[in-house]
């Protein structure tokens, strides 16, 4: 089974940006005192960081469901 480094470290960058679009997000919903000031800066935030998240799962899950699945089907083969 060999492992896909380049892979696992785009799926760490993707989580590691979407946890501060996440941050960014809940910090603008925190601080902002006008209510549409706080929907129109803190919403963009949080759907970037569940594009961000949402990719950096399912590139983190391939990379890591990927190689079982080829070992299994060389197994089974």
């Amino acid at each position: 089974m060999e492992l896909d480094y380049q892979t696992a470290i785009v799926g760490t960058v993707q989580f590691a940006i979407g946890m501060g679009f996440g941050t960014l997000g809940q910090y603008c919903s925190q601080r902002v005192k006008w209510p549409m000031g706080r929907a129109l800066l803190s919403w963009p935030c949080y759907g970037l960081a569940f594009i961000f998240l949402s990719s950096a799962a399912l590139t983190i899950l391939w990379n890591m469901i990927g190689p079982l699945v080829m070992w299994l089907w060389h197994l089974v083969a």
